[in-house]
């Protein structure tokens, strides 16, 4: 172990924030195996970032101290830019890391770069425990493991993901939105918020009374058309036409929201891009931008 290694010790367990139960049984059982002086970072965990740092700067500093980092990988944390960011500062920092897959989620589905590294399933603890006590010098003591397999396994049944896709597609010279339920619990729709291009839209189209036109705005020094569709619960004075809830069984739903585009007059804007939004109750989102070239047509 080299001099550099010597001063790193201690897991940092990369995860998503709906994932934290299970995070925190794996850092319990961790440190039963290495003693209460074994740091097990959990970016969830209060006790992991001391007081005083900053959230960033505090893993940051978790992420570059540690010998090892385990990566809770699952069908949601894997579309997550944070995850791979987590792998990617804990490699280059020469830390072992580690992907352990959840819910039903297999290795052979884990994407490159991550899918290039020796992953475990989540009950696998044991050979996990096994490389960290190899990477670190040092002998662990004999843990429960059908013990762990019972508390993580029922913290992996009180998952609660909550998780929206949204597709937009072209149906002609129309612009339309498909909306599917990625998690696995119900979710009460709001609003979708769509920006376009003012020089794209067909200036014979008329917008539907369900479909509100808000304003012009100004984006990237272009002119943008904002139009909105409404949930019941999201609607004032314009008509419903959102469904009200999106369930997981659903599949693709198809929104009524369609625009009718018109670039013959106009080709440099095929190469612009327009903005959209889903609100959900209980749903953080941010606006998304895609560029018309890269749609189906």
């Amino acid at each position: 172990m080299s001099e550099m290694d010597a001063k790193r010790t201690g897991v940092f367990i990369s995860h998503i924030t709906e994932e934290a139960s299970v995070a925190l049984v794996l850092r319990r059982y961790l440190i039963a195996a290495f003693g209460d002086s074994f740091r097990v970072f959990v970016s969830s965990d209060k006790e992991s970032i001391e007081a005083g740092d900053e959230w960033y700067q505090g893993i940051i500093k978790g992420l570059t101290g540690v010998q090892t980092v385990i990566v809770l990988l699952s069908q949601e944390s894997v579309r997550r830019g944070w995850i791979k960011f987590e792998a990617g500062v804990g490699r280059d920092a020469d830390a072992k890391v580690i992907p352990m897959v959840l819910n039903r989620y297999s290795l052979s589905q884990v994407p490159f770069p991550l899918a290039g590294l020796q992953g475990r399933q989540l009950d696998d603890l044991g050979f996990v425990i096994d490389s960290i006590a190899k990477r670190e010098g040092i002998a662990p003591a004999p843990i429960n493991i059908e013990a762990y397999q019972t508390e993580v396994g029922r913290a992996k049944a009180d998952l609660n993901y909550r998780s929206l896709v949204v597709t937009p597609i072209m149906n002609g010279h129309a612009l339309e939105f498909d909306i599917e339920n990625v998690g696995n619990v119900d979710l009460e729709l709001l609003m979708l918020e769509v920006l376009i291009p003012a020089g794209a839209i067909d200036p014979r189209w008329v917008p539907p009374r369900y479909v509100e036109f808000l304003a012009s705005r100004r984006i990237e020094g272009r002119d943008y058309n904002a139009y909105e569709l409404y949930s019941p619960r999201g609607a004032l004075n314009t008509p419903p036409a959102l469904r009200p809830v999106i369930t997981p069984s659903m599949g693709r739903y198809r929104t009524q929201f369609s625009v009718r585009l018109d670039f013959s007059q106009h080709n440099t804007v095929e190469l612009r891009r327009f903005w959209f939004q889903l609100h959900a109750v209980g749903y953080a989102t941010q606006m998304e931008s895609r560029a018309f070239l890269e749609l189906t047509w």
